[in-house]
């Protein structure tokens, strides 16, 4: 199926041939996983399943008469037809694959491409959403042409795109976060600091909303807080924001993860409210300057409070480590952080591969100050040997995570 790399595919040749032959490679790969009874493989299993709704979706639209369509779709589909993209050898013998099985790795390679493909072909599609506000002139993306050589770098900052900002994609979210309760928005919006399809644990996002303030029992004491948050994550799996992950043979909720296009909107929108703040390719930023929560990523990002008098510490109240190996505190003056509920220095995932270490514990003196520490973790981190006796004195700590410290 390989083609010239300046031809222009004809839509009739997409939504006949090349449409169907995807679908066809994704439903065999759905059958090699058909048996498994790993949690890995089923949720394989479920990304095909949802990759092989959308290509329908996106034949479906191509019957609706898209102007000024061609050109861009072109240049999407001839990327998943070049061969090191391509499905069609991998799954030449559908047998079903396991765990360690060598081919495991290069198809979630062509997975996450085929993905990032199907995402920006949605993206070019006039919304069929029931909720289009104005379905008499919807939004659309007509005349815009993506680089096939540079698309996968225009995906990874979808978020700051204006033609992601411009579509009816995002325009949909928008209403659908609009409909969301105060309570609820503030919960998704937390979504933001993990990537995308990352899997996040419940309690710890339960343990966050109401360490932060955003879940709060009812007077009437009808709800406990866990109902009230099963509450919002029922919601939020209704309305497409977030999508559960299952245990024990889809008995148990423990995990969720957000689909990157959704990821993107919620950037958008967490930034747009000052939220979080992000750098340029949407990872959360230790820069407080406009929001009360700094975030720790890979060295770039220690939290500093030196020669910055745009930032006021007496505001901030979330410190959140998304992946910090090695989290320096050396020039932290904590008794400036004294109004901190929430710091999560620790391991978030199950990965034992992520590394967290610390040089030495000397920072642990200045959490004397942080009388209004409620949720404390340090999971999964090494060279920790023992606490100071100054975090009993800390009486408004309701929970310390130190759960796998080496």
């Amino acid at each position: 199926m390989a083609t010239n790399s300046d031809e222009i595919l004809p839509l009739e040749r997409i939504r006949g041939t090349i449409i169907p032959s995807l679908l066809g490679s994704l439903s065999n790969a759905k059958l090699s996983l058909s048996n498994s009874q790993s949690d890995y493989e089923i949720d394989m299993a479920t990304q095909i399943e949802k990759l092989r709704r959308d290509l329908v979706y996106i034949r479906q639209a191509f019957t609706g008469g898209l102007k000024n369509f061609e050109e861009s779709a072109s240049a999407l589909f001839k990327i998943l037809l070049q061969p090191q993209h391509s499905l069609h050898q991998l799954l030449d013998q559908p047998t079903q694959f396991h765990i360690h099985d060598s081919r495991v790795k290069q198809f979630q390679s062509k997975l996450r491409v085929h993905s990032e493909i199907i995402i920006k072909l949605k993206l070019l599609i006039p919304s069929q959403h029931q909720m289009v506000l104005n379905k008499a002139n919807p939004l659309s993306l007509t005349g815009v042409v993506f680089d096939p050589n540079k698309v996968l770098d225009q995906l990874s900052d979808l978020h700051f795109s204006k033609v992601f900002g411009d579509s009816p994609t995002f325009r949909d979210f928008w209403v659908v976060y609009n409909s969301l309760c105060v309570t609820t928005k503030l919960c998704l919006l937390c979504f933001a600091v993990f990537p995308a399809n990352e899997v996040v644990k419940k309690g710890l996002l339960v343990h966050w909303w109401i360490r932060e303030g955003f879940l709060n029992p009812p007077v009437d004491g009808k709800e406990t807080v866990m109902e009230i948050a099963d509450g919002v994550f029922e919601e939020l799996t209704k309305k497409g924001c977030i999508e559960p992950l299952y245990k024990k043979r889809r008995s148990v909720v423990r995990s969720f993860k957000m689909h990157p296009l959704i990821r993107s909107a919620v950037i958008v929108i967490a930034k747009d409210v000052r939220f979080f703040d992000f750098d340029g390719k949407g990872n959360p930023t230790a820069n407080f300057s406009w929001s009360h929560r700094a975030c720790l990523m890979n060295g770039s990002s220690h939290l500093t409070l030196a020669n910055r008098p745009d930032l006021d510490p007496e505001k901030l109240q979330t410190i959140f480590n998304v992946n910090e190996a090695y989290p320096d505190f050396s020039e932290v003056d904590w008794s400036r952080l004294r109004n901190v509920k929430v710091l999560y220095l620790g391991r978030w995932h199950g990965r034992a591969n992520h590394h967290i270490e610390v040089d030495d514990v000397e920072f642990f003196k200045g959490l004397r100050y942080m009388r209004h520490l409620i949720f404390f973790s340090l999971q999964g981190i090494s060279r920790i040997m023992e606490l100071p006796d100054s975090l009993c004195k800390l009486s408004s700590m309701r929970i310390l995570d130190l759960s796998r410290l080496a």
